[in-house]
């Protein structure tokens, strides 16, 4: 329909980059001893002090990983169906 010109391209291909931000996730992954034990960089790792179930400071590890739930999943596509769309739109 968009690219009919029955929607307003530009406003199509904002919500299919927000359908496709939600592609990933941070899950946590491990305690830490040290911020300096993280097993890569960010983005694909993340390290934060969290507060612990015992009431003592955690250092923990996340990463980043597909989400299962993101929009587009939850209609039955892909990331790289969601790309195709938004250049065949003419966006970036």
């Amino acid at each position: 329909m968009a690219e009919e010109g029955d929607l307003p391209k530009n406003g199509v291909i904002k919500k299919l980059q927000a359908m496709l931000a939600t592609g990933k996730v941070y899950q946590r992954d491990k305690v830490l001893e040290s911020i300096d034990d993280a097993d890569g960089p960010e983005p694909e790792y993340r390290v934060m002090e969290t507060e612990g179930q015992d009431g003592n400071t955690e250092i923990v590890q996340y990463r980043l990983e597909d989400n299962p739930a993101s929009a587009y999943a939850r209609i039955g596509l892909d990331a790289e169906t969601i790309r195709q769309y938004i250049d065949r739109l003419g966006g970036e």
